[in-house]
């Protein structure tokens, strides 16, 4: 317990604004790491590489509302899970300028549907006597996201560009692409234990699964 409030409220919020830390990552990986990117992938297109997760979002931005919608907005987020995870590691894996392009605009529609879906979800979940400063967290952890991007970067500053492991030179930016992965993971434990918008499971018909996660919540 915290306060009068269930473990359960807590554990469902923070797996909920790990998306937003994803989505403030994301956007913010490539501004201390682009030049070794150009560099390994072998091209100038500066601004393509960095427009790619842009893209996306405004595509992950238009679909998550139906999806959340269709599925509720716990399991939208879980399944949001897949293109952070899967664009972190096939970034880091990327030997080529459309690979990578790819694999970003993955997490790039990743970090759109989490502008929709993590508000969304808080705003459901939390009783109204904290929705105002939970809610707020959104945009904090967007914040976190970014500055955790830029320490990321730091080994850049140090003239630190990669190391070799097993014979082969692993680039450093490669690194922090993957790092996309960990908190998709740790959201997804965190999102598996928590209940479904009880606001959701009413508006589908579901008045006993409603009342069973606003009793949980």
């Amino acid at each position: 317990m915290h306060g009068d409030y269930p473990a359960a409220l807590w554990i469902a919020c923070v797996g909920a604004l790990l998306g937003s830390l994803q989505y403030g990552y994301a956007i913010g990986v490539l501004n201390t790491s682009l030049t070794a990117v150009l560099d390994d992938l072998d091209t100038d297109a500066d601004s393509l590489l960095s427009s790619a997760v842009v893209v996306g979002a405004a595509i992950g931005a238009l679909f998550s509302g139906r999806l959340a919608d269709a599925l509720g907005p716990r399991r939208a987020q879980l399944l949001n899970v897949l293109p952070f995870a899967a664009g972190g590691l096939l970034s880091a894996a990327a030997r080529s300028q459309a690979a990578f392009l790819f694999a970003r605009a993955l997490v790039g529609f990743g970090a759109g549907a989490a502008s929709l879906l993590t508000p969304r979800y808080i705003a459901e979940i939390s009783v109204p006597s904290l929705r105002g400063r939970i809610g707020s967290q959104h945009q904090v952890f967007i914040n976190v996201g970014i500055l955790l991007a830029y320490l990321a970067g730091v080994p850049y500053e140090q003239e630190f560009s990669g190391f070799n492991f097993r014979g082969q030179f692993v680039a450093w930016w490669r690194v922090m692409v993957a790092l996309q992965a960990v908190p998709a993971a740790l959201q997804a434990v965190a999102l598996l234990g928590s209940p479904e918008s009880p606001v959701w499971l009413e508006s589908v018909g579901r008045s006993e699964d409603a009342d069973e996660a606003f009793i949980q919540l």
